[in-house]
C-alpha cells in the first residue's frame, strides 16, 4: 500500500513537472495586429510577431463559406496572411488567434473579426455580358486585380448522342485578371440561342449561375455576285484582255489562282489590279437593299510562277506595274463603311470595321506571305495548288440589327518590301491588287 502510494505520488509530480516544462503562456494581443484589409474571396492580415523567442509562427482560425473550419499558419519570416475561402462579401467574420512555438506547442487564443468582398467567381456577373456575334455569341466580362477560380459556358442545344435537348459545355477557363472576351461559334443553326454560364472556385466548389435567353443568332451567308453591284468610283480597275485582268475577276469564284495554274497562255493572271493612286480611293458595294452587314472577305492570288517575264523588257501596260511582285500592293490596312447613299463623299457613311496589319511586317507574319515567291513557297503543280487553302484577309463587322444598302470599301495601305527587297519606289504609284472579293451579310433565317 505504501509502495503505491508512493508511485502515485511520483508519477502525478513527473506529469506537473512536464506540463511546467510545456507551458506556453504567451498571449496574442491587439497590438500587434497591424491591419486586416478586405479582398475579394477574403481579407489580408497583417502583422508582426512578439519578441520572444519562445514564439515561432501564428495560427488562424475561422469558418469559411461553406462552414468548413479553416486553419492559416504563418512562419518566424513571413508578416501577413491571406485568409480566403469565401464567395459573396461578409461583414465581421470571427476568428482565433494563436501563437506556437518552435515545438508546436499553442497558447491561448484572441479572437478578431475580419470584413471580405465578393469574390472573383462571385462578382463575375455584375460585369458579365452575353452578345451576338456572327455564328455565335461573345462573352464579354471585367475582373478585380486578384482572381481566381475558373467560368464554364454552356448553351441549350441538341444532344448528339441522346438526340435531346441538354446543357452542352463549349469551354471552361481561368478567371483573367482585368477581364477577356471569349468567342463562340456555334455548329447548330438557331434563331435565338440559351446560354448558362457558370462560375467555380479554386477548390472546385461551384458559386453562382446566370442564364441568358433568347440571344439573338447572327449567321453570316455569303451573297451571290448577281445580287450586288461592284463600283470602280474613280474608275481606277485596269482591263487587260492580255493578261487577263479586271473588275470581273472580282467575283469569278477562283480565291486561289487556279485558273491562272491551268492557262495555257503566259502570264494569264485572271485577278483585278486597280490604279495609279487606288490607295485610299473608295469601291462602293450595292447590295441593292438594306442589309447586315457581317464581313468583308479580301483573297490574294497564291504564288505559281512569275507575275511578268524578268526577261522580257517590253513589259506593256502591266509589266512595269507587276514587277513580277504581287504582295506589295496587297492591302493591309482596310476599312469598310456602311450608308443608304451611294454617293462615296456623303457624310452618312458609318465606319463598320477595319483590318491592320503593320506595313513593314516580317513577310512571314502577313496574311498574305503565300502570295509572293519566298523560294520556298511555290504551288508548282494544279494538285499542290487545290490542297493548299487560300489566302485571305477579314474585316469583320460587329453583330447588330443595323442595315445598310451601300458599303464602302478603303485600302488605306499596302505592304511594303516583299521577298525579294525591292526599293520602295516599286509600288510608288500605289497600285492595289485584290484576286477575290466576297461580301457576308446577316442570313435570314
Amino acid at each position: 500500500m505504501k509502495y503505491t502510494l508512493f508511485l502515485t505520488i511520483i508519477l502525478v509530480a513527473l506529469f506537473a513537472c512536464q506540463d511546467d516544462d510545456s507551458y506556453f503562456d504567451v498571449t496574442p494581443s491587439k497590438e500587434l495586429i497591424r491591419s486586416i484589409t478586405p479582398l475579394p474571396g477574403g481579407a489580408v492580415i497583417r502583422y508582426r510577431l512578439p519578441e520572444d523567442n519562445r514564439v515561432y509562427a501564428m495560427n488562424v482560425r475561422y469558418q469559411d463559406a461553406h462552414e468548413q473550419e479553416v486553419l492559416k499558419t504563418s512562419g518566424f519570416g513571413s508578416d501577413s496572411l491571406v485568409l480566403d475561402g469565401f464567395n459573396e462579401a461578409r461583414k465581421g467574420v470571427k476568428a482565433r488567434v494563436t501563437f506556437t512555438d518552435p515545438k508546436g506547442m499553442e497558447s491561448n487564443s484572441m479572437e478578431i473579426t475580419f470584413d471580405t468582398e465578393d469574390s472573383a467567381p462571385y462578382a463575375f456577373f455584375e460585369k458579365a455580358e452575353i452578345v451576338p456575334s456572327w455564328g455565335g455569341f461573345q462573352m464579354i466580362y471585367e475582373a478585380p486585380g486578384k482572381v481566381n477560380g475558373m467560368v464554364h459556358i454552356y448553351y441549350l442545344g441538341m444532344n448528339p448522342t441522346t438526340k435531346q435537348t441538354d446543357t452542352l459545355l463549349l469551354k471552361s477557363s481561368p478567371i483573367l485578371k482585368g477581364g477577356d472576351t471569349l468567342s463562340f461559334e456555334l455548329k447548330q443553326e438557331a434563331a435565338a440561342n440559351t446560354v448558362i454560364v457558370r462560375t467555380q472556385d479554386y477548390r472546385g466548389y461551384w458559386v453562382k449561375q446566370k442564364v441568358w435567353e433568347h440571344v439573338v443568332s447572327y449567321v453570316a451567308d455569303k451573297m451571290d455576285p448577281k445580287d450586288f453591284e461592284f463600283q470602280d468610283v474613280r474608275h481606277l480597275s485596269i482591263t487587260n484582255k492580255t493578261e487577263a485582268t479586271g473588275v470581273e475577276y472580282l467575283f469569278d469564284g477562283d480565291t486561289k489562282g487556279t485558273r491562272r495554274m491551268i492557262s495555257k497562255k503566259d502570264f494569264e493572271n485572271f485577278t483585278f489590279v486597280a490604279g495609279p493612286r487606288a490607295v485610299g480611293a473608295p469601291f462602293i458595294v450595292d447590295m441593292k437593299e438594306g442589309k447586315i452587314p457581317a464581313k468583308v472577305r479580301i483573297y490574294g492570288i497564291l504564288y505559281t510562277g512569275e507575275y511578268f517575264s524578268n526577261d522580257d523588257w517590253d513589259w506593256g501596260e502591266l509589266g512595269g506595274i507587276w514587277k513580277t511582285a504581287c504582295m506589295n500592293k496587297l492591302p493591309c490596312v482596310v476599312s469598310v463603311y456602311g450608308s443608304d447613299e451611294g454617293d462615296p463623299d456623303a457624310s452618312s457613311w458609318v465606319k463598320l470595321g477595319k483590318f491592320e496589319q503593320d506595313p513593314d511586317a516580317e513577310v512571314e507574319d502577313r496574311w498574305c506571305e503565300r502570295c509572293d515567291h519566298n523560294y520556298e513557297l511555290v504551288y508548282g503543280t494544279l494538285e499542290e495548288l487545290e490542297e493548299a487553302d487560300p489566302a485571305y484577309l477579314e474585316v469583320v463587322i460587329p453583330a447588330s440589327e443595323k442595315r445598310f444598302r451601300y458599303l464602302k470599301i478603303v485600302v488605306e495601305d499596302v505592304f511594303n518590301r516583299t521577298w525579294y527587297n525591292w526599293d520602295e519606289g516599286d509600288n510608288r504609284d500605289e497600285y492595289v491588287t485584290m484576286h477575290e472579293l466576297e461580301i457576308y451579310v446577316k442570313k435570314e433565317l
